[in-house]
Protein backbone atom coordinates (compact mmCIF):
# COMPACT_ATOMS: atom_id res chain seq x y z
CA UNK A 1 0.00 0.00 0.00
CA UNK A 2 1.24 3.54 -0.86
CA UNK A 3 1.25 6.12 1.84
CA UNK A 4 1.74 10.12 1.43
CA UNK A 5 5.38 9.58 2.97
CA UNK A 6 6.16 6.84 -0.20
CA UNK A 7 4.71 9.28 -2.64
CA UNK A 8 6.45 12.61 -1.41
CA UNK A 9 9.73 10.48 -1.24
CA UNK A 10 9.17 9.35 -5.32
CA UNK A 11 11.60 10.53 -7.68
CA UNK A 12 11.11 10.08 -11.14
CA UNK A 13 14.20 9.47 -13.05
CA UNK A 14 15.30 11.08 -16.72
CA UNK A 15 15.75 9.08 -19.77
CA UNK A 16 18.03 9.58 -22.52
CA UNK A 17 15.97 8.59 -25.19
CA UNK A 18 13.01 11.49 -25.26
CA UNK A 19 12.50 14.49 -22.59
CA UNK A 20 10.24 13.23 -20.22
CA UNK A 21 7.73 14.95 -17.82
CA UNK A 22 8.84 17.93 -16.24
CA UNK A 23 9.84 16.38 -12.82
CA UNK A 24 8.29 20.05 -10.64
CA UNK A 25 4.66 19.11 -12.01
CA UNK A 26 5.30 15.48 -11.67
CA UNK A 27 6.63 16.47 -7.94
CA UNK A 28 3.69 19.05 -7.32
CA UNK A 29 1.25 16.82 -8.51
CA UNK A 30 2.52 13.91 -6.00
CA UNK A 31 1.87 16.62 -3.29
CA UNK A 32 -1.50 17.11 -3.92
CA UNK A 33 -2.09 13.78 -3.91
CA UNK A 34 0.02 12.86 -0.62
CA UNK A 35 -2.31 15.56 0.70
CA UNK A 36 -5.73 14.62 -0.31
CA UNK A 37 -4.77 10.99 0.91
CA UNK A 38 -3.89 12.44 4.19
CA UNK A 39 -6.58 14.36 4.49
CA UNK A 40 -8.55 11.32 3.59
CA UNK A 41 -6.88 8.98 6.35
CA UNK A 42 -7.50 11.87 8.65
CA UNK A 43 -10.83 12.20 8.35
CA UNK A 44 -11.16 7.94 8.25
CA UNK A 45 -9.45 7.84 11.68
CA UNK A 46 -11.72 10.70 12.81
CA UNK A 47 -15.18 8.40 11.99
CA UNK A 48 -13.48 5.43 13.35
CA UNK A 49 -12.54 7.62 16.86
CA UNK A 50 -16.18 8.75 16.61
CA UNK A 51 -17.42 5.35 16.13
CA UNK A 52 -15.58 3.76 18.84
CA UNK A 53 -16.65 6.53 21.41
CA UNK A 54 -20.08 6.31 20.64
CA UNK A 55 -19.94 2.25 20.69
CA UNK A 56 -18.43 2.92 24.36
CA UNK A 57 -20.98 5.28 25.75
CA UNK A 58 -23.36 2.78 23.96
CA UNK A 59 -21.84 -0.65 25.50
CA UNK A 60 -23.40 -0.40 29.06
CA UNK A 61 -27.10 -0.62 26.93
CA UNK A 62 -26.82 -3.31 24.78
CA UNK A 63 -28.20 -5.59 27.02
CA UNK A 64 -31.52 -4.06 27.04
CA UNK A 65 -34.07 -5.72 25.66
CA UNK A 66 -35.75 -4.50 21.94
CA UNK A 67 -38.95 -2.99 22.86
CA UNK A 68 -41.92 -0.97 21.23
CA UNK A 69 -42.26 2.60 22.47
CA UNK A 70 -43.25 3.10 26.21
CA UNK A 71 -47.03 3.30 26.79
CA UNK A 72 -48.00 5.65 29.37
CA UNK A 73 -49.40 3.00 31.54
CA UNK A 74 -45.70 1.12 32.15
CA UNK A 75 -44.23 1.67 35.39
CA UNK A 76 -41.00 4.03 35.30
CA UNK A 77 -38.37 1.38 35.07
CA UNK A 78 -40.21 -0.53 31.94
CA UNK A 79 -40.46 2.90 30.73
CA UNK A 80 -36.89 3.80 31.41
CA UNK A 81 -35.54 -0.14 29.53
CA UNK A 82 -37.94 0.75 26.55
CA UNK A 83 -36.26 4.01 25.88
CA UNK A 84 -32.99 2.97 26.80
CA UNK A 85 -33.63 0.27 23.97
CA UNK A 86 -34.83 2.77 21.07
CA UNK A 87 -32.21 5.01 22.11
CA UNK A 88 -29.79 1.98 21.08
CA UNK A 89 -31.14 1.24 18.13
CA UNK A 90 -31.10 5.43 16.87
CA UNK A 91 -27.57 5.35 18.20
CA UNK A 92 -26.71 2.45 16.00
CA UNK A 93 -28.90 3.88 13.33
CA UNK A 94 -27.07 6.84 13.42
CA UNK A 95 -23.43 5.28 13.35
CA UNK A 96 -24.45 2.95 10.39
CA UNK A 97 -25.16 6.58 8.23
CA UNK A 98 -22.17 7.78 9.78
CA UNK A 99 -20.19 4.81 7.94
CA UNK A 100 -22.10 4.81 4.78
CA UNK A 101 -21.42 8.84 4.56
CA UNK A 102 -18.06 8.30 5.51
CA UNK A 103 -17.29 5.44 2.38
CA UNK A 104 -19.74 7.90 0.40
CA UNK A 105 -16.91 10.22 0.97
CA UNK A 106 -13.60 8.04 0.31
CA UNK A 107 -15.71 6.72 -2.67
CA UNK A 108 -16.02 10.20 -4.11
CA UNK A 109 -12.51 11.44 -3.19
CA UNK A 110 -11.14 9.04 -4.35
CA UNK A 111 -13.42 9.16 -8.20
CA UNK A 112 -12.30 12.24 -8.10
CA UNK A 113 -8.37 11.83 -7.71
CA UNK A 114 -8.84 9.33 -10.48
CA UNK A 115 -10.56 11.59 -12.74
CA UNK A 116 -7.48 14.32 -12.06
CA UNK A 117 -4.94 11.98 -12.53
CA UNK A 118 -6.74 11.01 -16.03
CA UNK A 119 -7.24 14.53 -16.65
CA UNK A 120 -3.31 15.73 -15.68
CA UNK A 121 -2.12 12.49 -17.91
CA UNK A 122 -4.28 13.36 -20.97
CA UNK A 123 -3.15 17.50 -20.89
CA UNK A 124 0.89 15.82 -20.30
CA UNK A 125 -0.16 13.51 -23.46
CA UNK A 126 -1.09 16.35 -25.33
CA UNK A 127 1.64 19.28 -24.72
CA UNK A 128 4.14 16.08 -25.91
CA UNK A 129 2.29 16.22 -28.62
CA UNK A 130 2.51 19.76 -29.36
CA UNK A 131 5.77 20.27 -28.29
CA UNK A 132 6.36 17.44 -31.08
CA UNK A 133 4.71 18.94 -33.64
CA UNK A 134 6.27 22.83 -32.71
CA UNK A 135 10.16 20.94 -32.92
CA UNK A 136 8.75 19.59 -36.24
CA UNK A 137 7.94 23.08 -37.58
CA UNK A 138 11.11 24.61 -35.78
CA UNK A 139 13.21 21.70 -38.37
CA UNK A 140 11.25 22.71 -41.20
CA UNK A 141 11.67 26.02 -40.93
CA UNK A 142 15.46 26.03 -40.58
CA UNK A 143 15.41 23.50 -43.28
CA UNK A 144 14.10 26.49 -45.52
CA UNK A 145 15.94 29.30 -43.92
CA UNK A 146 19.42 27.66 -44.89
CA UNK A 147 17.94 26.71 -48.50
CA UNK A 148 16.86 30.42 -48.85
CA UNK A 149 20.41 31.60 -47.90
CA UNK A 150 21.61 29.28 -49.97
CA UNK A 151 19.92 30.62 -53.05
CA UNK A 152 20.77 34.38 -51.62
CA UNK A 153 24.61 33.13 -51.49
CA UNK A 154 24.62 31.25 -55.00
CA UNK A 155 22.47 34.93 -56.31
CA UNK A 156 25.43 36.79 -55.06
CA UNK A 157 28.34 35.14 -56.63
CA UNK A 158 29.39 33.13 -53.41
CA UNK A 159 29.56 29.69 -54.43
CA UNK A 160 30.36 27.86 -51.51
CA UNK A 161 27.38 29.52 -49.27
CA UNK A 162 29.78 31.43 -46.51
CA UNK A 163 30.73 34.84 -46.03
Amino acid sequence: MVDPQDIERMKFGTTRIKEGYDQDEVDNYLDRVADTIRQLNTANANLAEENSRLKRRLAPHESAPTMQLPLPMESEPERASKLLALAQRTADEVVAEAKRQGDAIRHDATQEADTRRRQAEAEAFAAERDLESIRSMRQEARTQLEAILKEVHAKLGDDDGTS
